[in-house]
């Protein structure tokens, strides 16, 4: 069917395990190198089944199942088969309403930002924000921001959603500084794709001049697995935004595969250790040795420490008794609308955080 798809047709046969095993048979083979030039050359292969009449009594259909089947085969790791099956359709249909609503959403720009405080823990008060993104459209926002901006990311659009997050990102700053909320840093994600295209730069120094805020109230937060996959790169434009101004920080940290090699080598500014860690202390005893691990090693390359996910007084304690840096979770404010972000609230939220940080400490 093309360069690298073809397809087998078997006939008479006496159910799907005869399938099974002729897909088997033709794996095996070709696990074995090829002798090409002198040079040995692996080849991985991917098998859809589709089984007529069962799955369908029309050549097309079959192929499209098989297709399908093949496809899910790919997505469990290759070098394996896979059956067709009336739920690998449905999950085809799924993922293409999706990715419409994704299309639909990114032309329409049905997507708004919502703000979770930093907390710093030396001074008790408020430090800055994350932003982070929302969909008004009911499907994505049924899905979550997970899901749709990894989908986005797949499709190659979260360049724009990315562009339009950092420019809401300074126009909300500068409102924030007409309604006297200054000094309050921003920090927002960027995907790999959006981190490395041409015009990231330029984007950031327009959104900054256009609403008269200074690029250093900006921090860039990418993940960990963006440094094994273009580590060169990387490098190359985290410097160029560094020596802007710009704080980089990384997150999620301790879910991926950064090495101290790469820690060194980044030019990074912060740390932010994944809330999955903090949500389990208590429960996992390995928890609080891998939090205080990450701690000692943020200090000790002169990097700030934020953790994600806090919810209980009992975290907060430990993570003040280990020198934690910054904080930010349920325990002091969920992620908040702009409309509420006000002088007002935002006393408050401080008030009620120097009482938390009180009792925790207790």
């Amino acid at each position: 069917l093309g360069g690298d798809e073809f397809v087998l047709v078997m006939e008479h046969l006496a159910d799907s395990e005869d399938a099974a095993r002729g897909a088997q048979r033709i794996l095996q083979a070709l696990d074995e190198p090829f002798a090409i030039d002198g040079h040995r050359i692996h080849c991985n292969t991917s098998i859809g089944i589709a089984l007529y009449p069962q799955d369908s009594s029309n050549v097309d259909e079959l192929l499209k199942c098989a297709d399908l089947a093949m496809y899910h085969a790919k997505d469990r790791g290759r070098g394996c088969f896979s059956f067709y099956t009336d739920e690998l359709n449905q999950s085809s249909y799924d993922r293409l309403k999706l990715e419409t609503a994704i299309r639909v959403a990114t032309e329409k720009l049905k997507f708004y930002l919502v703000y979770q405080p930093k907390v710093d823990l030396k001074t008790q008060r408020i430090c800055g924000f994350e932003a982070l993104i929302r969909s008004s459209d009911e499907f994505l926002a049924s899905v979550g921001p997970e899901a749709f901006m990894t989908a986005a990311d797949e499709l190659g659009l979260s360049h724009h959603i990315g562009n339009w997050a950092i420019h809401e990102v300074f126009r909300q700053m500068a409102e924030w500084k007409e309604n006297g909320i200054q000094d309050l840093g921003v920090a927002v994600n960027v995907t790999a794709n959006q981190l490395l295209s041409s015009d990231l730069q330029n984007v950031i120094d327009a959104a900054a001049a256009y609403h008269e805020i200074p690029r250093s109230r900006l921090q860039i937060e990418i993940v960990e697995n963006v440094f094994l996959r273009y580590s060169d790169q990387v490098v190359r434009v985290l410097k160029a935004l560094r020596e802007s101004g710009i704080s980089i920080a990384v997150d999620d940290f301790g879910t991926g595969y950064s090495s101290m090699q790469y820690l060194q080598q980044f030019p990074l500014d912060t740390l932010k250790l994944d809330g999955m860690f903090v949500r389990e202390f208590g429960d996992d005893s390995n928890s609080a040795g891998i939090i205080s691990s990450v701690i000692v090693l943020a200090h000790s390359l002169g990097l700030d420490i934020v953790a994600e996910g806090v919810e209980t007084r009992e975290q907060l304690g430990y993570l003040m008794s280990q020198s934690c840096d910054i904080a930010q979770g349920y325990l002091f404010a969920k992620p908040m609308k702009t409309a509420d972000i006000t002088a007002q609230n935002l006393a408050r939220i401080e008030a009620s955080l120097k009482t938390e940080i009180k009792s925790a400490a207790a």
